[in-house]
């Protein structure tokens, strides 16, 4: 009995020594594991934070266009009027300052950089690979022609908001006044109206940009009036080609007409 009973203490020992063994071995395969994934999440974080840096300065990069202003005044044109070799270099940057202030609405800006850019080929006219940037130039011409449009359409909007002297009062109150002048060398009569909105500037623009709600708001007088008008074409992010039917009464017969806006 003795010996049996030192048997199983034995065993028991035995297996109490073996668990405690293999306990300590997972521990430290568990610590071992932990420490490695610590380093692995270490290294992701760091290679994420990385990878960030240089997204950021890659964005940064392609929205330096947006930043700068190219024209004639700008240090860089007197480097490229004297150095060929630079203003070639940098040619398809100054292509992208001057779209990048088309996509943002801003072409008085890329016009102004266009006439910079002009005036450039026309310097080195006789330089070597010149016949290269215009024909990158001439991609553009169709783009280039619109902002030009705009610009004179800007200019004479406005000198029209300064001029007060050409226009006529036909009527005031003390809200509006009404305004007309002879348009010089044409038939045309140019109207002015002028007064408060109770709405904010936004609303206004919001308004005139929803074309196919002009027939809810534009005055008629029975069937004279805007009967009805949709958009062709969105030529920009505010600019746009229209359609619209001008009701006539009898016995004339309703009139289409063409917008730009």
């Amino acid at each position: 009995i003795n010996a049996e009973y030192g048997i199983v203490y034995y065993l028991f020992i035995y297996f109490l020594s073996h668990k405690a063994s293999v306990i300590e071995i997972r521990k430290k395969e568990k610590k071992k594991g932990k420490t490695e994934k610590q380093k692995k999440n270490k290294k992701t974080k760091k290679h994420k934070k990385e990878r960030k840096k240089k997204l950021s300065k890659k964005e940064m990069a392609t929205s330096i266009p947006s930043l700068l202003i190219f024209d004639k005044a700008s240090p860089e044109f007197i480097v490229y009027l004297q150095n060929f070799n630079e203003f070639k270099q940098n040619f398809d940057r100054i292509l992208q300052i001057i779209q990048q202030h088309a996509n943002d609405l801003r072409p008085k800006r890329a016009f102004a950089s266009m006439e910079a850019l002009e005036e450039l080929i026309s310097h080195h006219e006789n330089s070597n690979d010149i016949s290269e940037l215009k024909a990158k130039l001439a991609i553009h011409s169709v783009e280039y022609n619109r902002i030009r449009f705009e610009v004179g359409e800007i200019n004479a909007f406005l000198e029209q908001i300064r001029d007060l002297n050409s226009f006529t009062v036909i009527e005031q109150d003390k809200e509006w006044r009404t305004l007309y002048r002879t348009v010089p060398g044409s038939a045309l009569q140019t109207f002015r109206v002028e007064g408060d909105i109770e709405a904010s500037a936004v609303s206004i623009t919001a308004l005139i940009n929803e074309i196919d709600l002009f027939k809810t708001w534009v005055p008629s007088w029975g069937s004279l009036g805007l009967q009805d008008v949709f958009e062709i074409a969105r030529l920009a992010k505010a600019t746009t080609l229209l359609y619209g039917m001008i009701g006539l009464p009898w016995p004339f017969t309703p009139r289409d007409i063409t917008g730009y806006q």
